[in-house]
C-alpha cells in the first residue's frame, strides 16, 4: 500500500476532483459519496479496516510504501521491485522538473499552495478520520525498512541511470514516442479523453482516471531493451 502525507494527499485529490467537478468545494469532497472522482477522500487505512487500531495492526504485516516526495516514490518503487521480484523496467516514468512541485501536485507547474482555512479544515478531518495517526504508525516503519534493505541504494543509482538514458531517447520527436503514441491511438484497450481544448489524455477504458503516458511507455519498452530480463540485481 502507497501512503501519503494525508494533508498533501487530500488536497491533491480535492483538485483532481475539481477537475471533473469545478463546483466542488472542499467539505463537499470531503463528505462526497460515490460521486465520479470524489471517493479519494476516503482514509487508506479504511481499505484494511474500519477500525483504526485493527488497521494498525494488519499493516505490520503488508509492505507500507511512502511517496510524500519524489525521492521517497522512487525508493518506494525500487522496494517494491525487490520484494515482488519486478523488472525496475516496470517502474519507468518521467520526473517532476526543478520548476514543479510533487507533494501536493504531482508535477503541476507552480504548485498548489495550502491556504490556512482550507489547512485547518484538512487538519480537523485527518485527525477525525484517524488517518494522520495511521501515516504517523506507517513512517517509522518505512524508514526501517528503506535503511535495513543494503540492496536498494545500488537499485536505486541503476535505476536512475536507466531513466535518464530513457528520457533522452524517448523526447516527444523521437520514432519511440510517435511509436508508443500511435500503439495507444490503436489499442482497443485504451480510450482517449479531451484534457484541454487542444490536447486529449488517454486512459484505460472502463476506468478513465490514471493517463497513460505515451513517453512514458517509451520509457519502458527503452529500458526493456538494454536491461536484459535474466539480469538480477542484488
Amino acid at each position: 500500500m502507497f501512503i501519503r502525507n494525508p494533508i498533501d494527499r487530500l488536497w491533491s485529490g480535492y483538485h483532481h476532483a475539481k477537475r471533473i467537478k469545478p463546483s466542488y468545494s472542499l467539505q463537499t469532497y470531503l463528505t462526497c459519496k460515490g460521486n465520479a472522482g470524489c471517493t479519494t477522500h476516503v482514509a487508506p487505512h479504511m481499505l484494511l479496516s474500519q477500525n483504526l487500531n485493527t488497521a494498525m495492526n494488519l499493516s505490520n504485516n503488508l509492505l507500507m510504501l511512502l511517496s510524500d516526495s519524489q525521492e521517497m516514490m522512487d525508493a518506494s518503487l525500487m522496494l517494491l521491485s525487490l520484494k515482488a521480484q519486478m523488472s525496475i523496467c516496470d517502474f519507468m516514468y518521467e520526473p517532476c522538473n526543478k520548476n514543479q512541485e510533487w507533494g501536493t501536485s504531482k508535477c503541476y507547474m507552480g504548485g498548489k499552495s495550502i491556504p490556512v482555512n482550507e489547512r485547518k479544515i484538512l487538519e480537523g478531518h485527518v485527525n477525525k478520520s484517524g488517518e494522520y495517526k495511521f501515516y504517523q504508525h506507517i513512517l517509522p516503519q518505512y524508514m526501517a525498512l528503506v535503511s535495513k534493505t543494503p540492496s536498494l541504494s545500488k537499485r536505486l543509482e541503476h535505476y536512475n541511470s536507466i531513466r535518464d538514458q530513457a528520457l533522452d531517447k524517448c523526447s516527444s520527436q523521437s520514432a519511440g514516442y510517435k511509436l508508443a503514441a500511435m500503439f495507444l491511438m490503436l489499442d482497443p484497450r485504451i480510450k482517449l479523453e479531451r484534457s484541454s481544448k487542444s490536447a486529449h489524455r488517454a486512459v484505460l477504458s472502463g476506468e478513465g482516471l490514471h493517463t497513460v503516458d505515451a513517453r512514458w511507455l517509451c520509457m519502458q519498452w527503452y529500458c526493456h531493451k538494454v536491461v536484459p530480463s535474466s539480469i538480477t540485481l542484488n
